[in-house]
């Protein structure tokens, strides 16, 4: 295993790519802790209580693909 720099940095490991991945982790567990929820509201035909949730999970989607694009620059 490589030792970090004196940055705190590991070598080859992409700044960029810790942030897209830290994105997709918050974001994933947002999903598995909200999902339950949401998905209950929105089968008992609840959905206008779910505004909110669905578009933080918009967003979310927005920036993971806006983090993977630039990854893929």
């Amino acid at each position: 295993m490589s030792e970090p720099s004196a940055t705190g940095d590991r070598p080859g490991i992409d700044p960029a790519q810790l942030r897209a991945l830290s994105t997709t982790l918050r974001f994933l567990e947002a999903v598995r802790r909200e999902g339950p929820r949401l998905s209950r509201r929105l089968r008992s035909g609840r959905a206008g209580e779910c505004g909110a949730e669905l578009h933080a999970l918009v967003e979310g989607l927005r920036a993971l693909a806006e983090l993977f694009v630039e990854l893929d620059g």
